[in-house]
């Protein structure tokens, strides 16, 4: 979920269309984890370098907002202009995860990251509950509630260890804003601690 304003501004169609892209591109990269290794591996790989090499070009426009090579500025937003971006940290976190962790595992961190993270986004706006510095409760509530559905999906037990792997997703996802100045990509952290936590308790 993208940090909020303390008063958050509505769901405009512009929001909804990043939503829409991140859960596309997400699914669409967690298709990766299933493949064989010789062949998934090196395709995340090949992609993550050039999201490496693609931001290193923008960062170097600072007008430049979009992709320079595949242009989409809309979807990146304002604040993006002189920082790495969400689609990059995207782009790394499920490459990290596909590395190193099993497939079903490594699934189930970049669903929790596609599906998860963007329902927080349109429940926090519309529903918020509590906000703080730009979290809101609502949104965290639906980021369990979706993860729980994608544990119970993929087969795992929704059990006490199940239930803990998407608590682990949920704080991840609730902290990565509030570190302050210290930016950490919600992108990059939420498959990398819910990943992390399943190999930890031998989900």
């Amino acid at each position: 979920m993208e940090q909020q304003p303390a008063q958050a501004s509505p769901l405009t169609r512009e929001i909804l269309a990043r939503k829409i892209v991140h859960v596309v591109v997400g699914c669409a990269l967690g298709a990766l984890a299933f493949a064989p290794r010789r062949v998934g591996v090196p395709l995340i790989l090949v992609l993550a370098a050039y999201k490496l090499v693609a931001e290193f070009v923008r960062l170097r426009r600072a007008e430049h907002r979009g992709d320079p090579f595949l242009g989409g500025g809309a979807m990146f937003r304002e604040h993006e202009r002189r920082v790495a971006s969400g689609a990059f940290f995207l782009v790394v976190g499920v490459a990290i995860v596909i590395v190193s962790f099993p497939a079903r595992i490594a699934a189930l961190g970049i669903l929790v990251m596609a599906l998860a993270d963007p329902a927080a986004e349109i429940v926090g706006r519309g529903l918020p509950i509590v906000r703080i510095r730009g979290k809101s409760l609502g949104g965290s509530a639906s980021f369990f509630a979706v993860g729980v559905a994608i544990v119970a999906a993929l087969g795992y037990p929704v059990d006490f260890r199940g239930v803990l792997v998407i608590l682990a997703g949920t704080v991840a996802e609730a902290l990565s804003g509030l570190w302050g100045r210290v930016r950490i990509d919600d992108n990059l952290v939420i498959p990398l601690a819910t990943a992390a936590t399943a190999q930890a308790l031998s989900l």
